[in-house]
């Protein structure tokens, strides 16, 4: 389901600069895909590229992207804050540069009573330059 029609801070409380989504390319059940653009003038860009942190922050805000659209699009409810639970395995592979356009792929593994689990992986084109398994969980 093409869902680019979204204004990606309907579903997200983040704000720039620290916005580090884009918009959310489709949406199922197991897996959802966002897309962002390093512009550069990000908090976490340093060196010529977009720093280990901010690509954990992507990850995070895209499983967070999926959250918001079933509340707000499917469950027709208000945005609930999260927070990150633990991140585990995560892998970067390499950095990614200014005007790179990094697409970022939500594998839900499990979901239960407002955690959720998932495999986030990051690529740029068809190089996979991050992965990580995120748990995240929504403020009570």
């Amino acid at each position: 389901m093409d869902l680019t029609w979204i204004d990606i801070e309907e579903v997200l409380p983040q704000r720039p600069p620290f916005l580090l989504v884009d918009r959310m390319l489709s949406y199922e059940e197991v897996e959802t895909l966002t897309e962002y653009e390093v512009t550069g003038k990000e908090p976490l860009f340093e060196d010529g590229s977009l720093r280990a942190e901010g690509l954990v922050e992507n990850m995070a805000q895209s499983c967070a992207a999926r959250v918001g659209y079933i509340s707000k699009y499917i469950l027709h409810q208000p945005l609930e804050i999260g927070y990150i639970g633990s991140v585990r395995g995560f892998k970067c592979l390499r950095r990614p540069l200014a005007g790179e356009r990094l697409t970022t792929t939500v594998a839900l593994v499990s979901e239960f009573a407002g955690i959720t689990l998932c495999d986030v992986t990051i690529s740029c084109g068809e190089e996979i330059i991050a992965s990580s398994a995120m748990k995240t969980a929504l403020r009570k």
